[in-house]
């Protein structure tokens, strides 16, 4: 398990621009002050720095966390801005899966641009769910999708989902 001690012996933490360095050459893999890490993608369209350490894979953004706080967090790390490479400490927060699913940005497949609304076949209608504590929460179809939206909407305040939830992903 990697420590503050060792991320701090192995990498140099920039909290203004995010960047995490490695200290010294690696197994001739990396030179001293190269990044750390390399893109993965999730298969949902999200993006994020992903390194070795002794054997095992770690994510850069929690690395960047136990560097900073002396420890991973109990949960997840939530980049509130949605962009996962971005990892400056101003743009990571400790949070709950249930915090961190409710900022999430609209897909790339939607249609309505709007997460949880989209068009009903079978009713002819607009569509508007919600993801809530152990599942969806239909909130009804609608004739009007500015109606559709508003719900959706106004069930997102309600539930305490973040300001940033469904705004279109950072490039």
């Amino acid at each position: 398990m990697l420590t503050q001690s060792k991320a701090e012996e192995l990498f140099e933490y920039n909290h203004g621009s995010g960047s995490l360095l490695w200290r010294s050459d690696r197994q001739g893999h990396t030179k001293a002050g190269d990044s750390v890490g390399t893109i993965m993608d999730n298969g949902n369209g999200k993006r994020y720095l992903a390194t070795k350490v002794s054997g095992e894979r770690y994510l850069v953004h929690r690395i960047c966390w136990l560097y900073v706080h002396g420890e991973f967090p109990s949960d997840c790390v939530d980049h509130i801005n949605g962009n996962g490479l971005d990892n400056r400490m101003a743009n990571l927060r400790a949070a709950t899966r249930v915090e961190n699913q409710r900022n999430q940005r609209v897909g790339s497949a939607s249609k309505t641009g709007v997460r949880g609304v989209g068009w009903d076949k079978r009713s002819a209608r607009w569509l508007a769910h919600i993801g809530v504590i152990g599942g969806y929460k239909r909130l009804g179809t609608f004739k009007d999708l500015f109606e559709a939206i508003c719900a959706r909407k106004s069930v997102e305040i309600k539930e305490g989902y973040h300001i940033n939830h469904g705004q279109k992903r950072p490039l």
